[in-house]
């Protein structure tokens, strides 16, 4: 099958870097979206396959072991790598989107987002998750968790009993203490 010998060449291209190089590569924004905050970029590690392949790898590792059947993915940066981690993972995806931008039946949680200082809501399509999965909410950024926070809320009334939450990175300890159902890689 072309595609089987395609996926082992495209594996083998890159040779991984070193994770505290990957780190480098992020650049930090003062003051970016607002006045007061901070923002990383993750583009020059989007941009770099050996960069990209590091993170698959230590994403996996992180998480191969927690028997996880579906990734949630808050809007939009955690797409990149967390599509990679479910299709390394052979786990579904399911998208929280903004308010709005979902089709059909969805269920809504509202949240206070910090960085913009403002309430907001995601949705996620009805139906896509039951209360037998083991869910991990991943996103690229942590900071003050209420992203996650109110998505875990919005599990809870599905049901689902295991949750698990990954970042990337942790930009500010704003009160957010990691225990042992979160990891972050830095």
């Amino acid at each position: 099958n072309n595609f089987i010998e395609n996926s082992s060449k495209i594996l083998n291209a890159a040779k991984p870097m070193d994770l505290e190089d990957v780190k480098q590569l992020m650049t930090l924004h003062d003051d970016f979206p607002i006045p007061g905050q901070k923002f990383r970029d993750i583009q020059p590690i989007l941009s770099n396959p050996a960069a990209i392949l590091a993170v698959r790898l230590k994403l996996f590792e992180q998480w191969s072991n927690k028997s996880i059947t579906k990734i949630l993915l808050p809007e939009s940066m955690s797409y990149f790598f967390g599509s990679m981690l479910a299709a390394d993972l052979h786990c579904g995806i399911v998208m929280a989107r903004k308010s709005g931008k979902l089709p059909g039946d969805v269920l809504k949680v509202d949240y206070f987002l910090n960085y913009k200082q403002k309430d907001e809501s995601l949705e996620i399509t009805s139906g896509q998750i039951s209360e037998n999965d083991v869910v991990l909410i991943f996103d690229d950024s942590l900071s003050s968790g209420s992203t996650c926070m109110a998505i875990n809320g919005l599990l809870k009334r599905i049901g689902v009993k295991v949750v698990y939450m990954g970042f990337l990175f942790q930009i500010d300890h704003m009160g957010f203490k990691l225990g042992e159902k979160e990891q972050v890689i830095w």
